[in-house]
């Protein structure tokens, strides 16, 4: 038998207890496997980068038991499944034939203490749990950064194509325009997530609103500020009445804003929303509310967007958005910048769309990985035995 030791196994999220005998994921969620799997995932992981040999496998977690060595084949395929190793992916243990296995991942090895340890709902919270709770938007921070400079970009990209059909008269004053108000949505988007992130994470219902509530401050502040750069005349000349350039920039908040909350905010919230569950042990009703059951109970204040339909939603902004574009372009008058304006509102077309398929194949990813947790879980599949 492998020897307990009071030291916790950290790699790549995932956190090995050897006093405990237990396996726990970035969530901190039971991986459900058996004791002889996690004293064989220990001699691996405390021999990190070291072949281990299948009779020393068998001396350490089988002794004195007459067993074959496919037993330690089995219970191989059994940690390689948990820790979501797949075909031909070998994250973590790599079999060395003829010789045995090596644990390949990088291992930080964590004392448990007092002072690093605690206990809530039954669950052990260490050093890397602890830290992970303090991480801006529960580790998406990546994403959320690429998705708000997305957002920002629209309102700075569109206050100069108001006015690049007289680029000449206003071109100057919209370029400072964009700078200052690139900065202002980027502050404000990121803020309204960071302060959903937070009261979510404390179990409180008003994330949600509170980041709806932001993004529209720093939208209508964005129409104040796009005034004073914008003149209240018509810019861009066609040959039927155009509006004016601060009406045609509140018309394209009007769609900036709806877009933002549909396709960042309330999903960002749904699977922050989701995590929380899980780490207060309700995969089961997690699992439910994922697969569209009608015996899960919805959390307070959580929407449930399918990625099929914000999908559709997409493509139909994208076929309206074509038709107004051929529309429009096909009644301008000659001016010298129009080709300016082309590029700026084809780069416009570009963030937008740019911007609403990275939302949804992120949501995507993060449902899936949802449901695989939930599944993975020890203690869903100690609820179905009971059943």
């Amino acid at each position: 038998m492998v020897e307990p030791d009071n030291e916790t196994y950290c790699f790549d999220g995932w956190r090995l207890d050897a006093l405990k005998r237990v396996l726990r994921d970035e969530h901190d969620l039971d991986a459900g496997l058996t004791s002889k799997s996690i004293e064989l995932l220990l001699m691996l992981v405390k021999n990190a980068g070291s072949v281990v040999t299948k009779d020393q496998i068998l001396a350490a977690v089988w002794p004195e038991t007459v067993v074959s060595e496919n037993v330690v084949s089995v219970n191989i395929a059994a940690l390689r499944k948990a820790l979501g190793e797949r075909g031909g992916d070998r994250r973590y243990i790599i079999t060395i034939p003829g010789s045995g296995y090596r644990f390949v991942a990088s291992v930080q090895q964590v004392a448990a203490s007092s002072q690093g340890l605690s206990e809530s709902n039954g669950r052990t919270y260490g050093v890397v749990a602890a830290d992970d709770e303090e991480r801006l938007a529960s580790g998406h921070l990546r994403y959320l950064i690429v998705a708000a400079v997305l957002y920002a970009g629209l309102y700075a990209v569109e206050v100069v194509s108001e006015v690049a059909y007289r680029f000449d008269s206003y071109g100057k004053g919209a370029v400072r325009g964009a700078l200052l108000l690139f900065s202002w949505i980027l502050v404000t988007s990121g803020g309204g997530i960071a302060i959903d992130s937070r009261l979510t994470r404390r179990d409180h219902a008003g994330g949600l609103l509170a980041a709806v509530s932001v993004f529209g401050v720093g939208a209508v502040s964005a129409f104040g500020i796009g005034c004073v750069f914008l003149p209240s005349l018509p810019v861009t000349q066609a040959v039927f009445q155009t509006y004016t350039a601060q009406g045609a920039y509140l018309k394209d908040i009007m769609y900036n804003l709806p877009l933002g909350l549909l396709f960042v905010v309330v999903p960002f919230h749904f699977v922050i929303v989701m995590e929380h569950e899980l780490r207060q042990g309700k995969e089961e009703n997690c699992l439910l509310l994922l697969t569209g059951s009608e015996r899960g109970v919805w959390p307070e204040g959580a929407f449930y967007l399918r990625p099929w339909l914000l999908s559709l939603l997409l493509l139909l902004m994208a076929a309206y958005s074509l038709m107004a574009r051929a529309h429009l372009f096909d009644n301008l008058l000659p001016s010298p910048y129009m080709n300016l304006f082309a590029v700026l509102t084809t780069v416009r077309s570009l963030v937008l769309f740019a911007l609403g398929t990275l939302s949804i194949a992120w949501y995507y990813g993060q449902i899936q990985g949802l449901k695989a947790r939930c599944l993975r879980s020890g203690r869903l599949r100690e609820l179905k035995s009971v059943k």
